[in-house]
């Protein structure tokens, strides 16, 4: 029976570019860091740029130069490594990772598409500030208007019962 490889913090997320791979990672032999990137319908492992085979790709532990820094590609497909990506699908499918992922892409897509509208909101209102306070002064104004209109009306209607009242009492005197 094929030994089991010991990887550790396995993790996935959907590609938010796209919506259309998955990126799926995991660290192994002192911290070496490995991922995939998958095809987010049929899990297939993507082939590297220029690569005629599925890739995983390899870097060093954080912190650790002694690979220059640089990112090493390899056949997803061969003995080892293909030990090691299935060690890794094996934990992803254990923890439910990728319906975990899905999740949490969808939520992060929610949160941008509800920033995306409070910054439209606070857009518009900017925008229609300055027309806004114009109407409000039209307003102001024409209320002011007609509540000048209505107090000289009142004034009349009152002078003129004043002086009826003053009419019928002369006339009874």
């Amino acid at each position: 029976m094929a030994k089991t490889k010991q990887i550790s913090n396995v993790r996935i997320r959907a590609a938010l570019h796209n919506g259309s791979q998955l990126f799926a990672g995991f660290e192994y032999n002192g911290g070496y860091r490995y991922h995939v990137w998958l095809d987010s319908g049929t899990l297939a492992i993507a082939h590297g740029t220029g690569k005629k085979f599925p890739t995983l790709y390899r870097n060093p532990p954080k912190g650790v130069e002694n690979m220059g820094g640089k990112t090493a590609l390899l056949d997803a497909t061969r003995k080892d490594n293909a030990k090691l990506v299935a060690a890794m699908f094996t934990e992803i499918e254990s923890n439910n990772l990728i319906e975990k992922a899905k999740q949490e892409a969808d939520a992060l897509k929610n949160k941008r598409l509800e920033q995306a509208h409070d910054e439209y909101k606070i857009h518009v209102q900017q925008e229609a500030g300055p027309g806004l306070l114009e109407v409000l002064k039209e307003l102001l104004n024409a209320q002011t208007e007609f509540a000048r209109k209505a107090a000289h009306n009142k004034a009349v209607e009152l002078i003129k019962h004043t002086e009826s009242k003053y009419a019928k009492d002369a006339q009874n005197v």
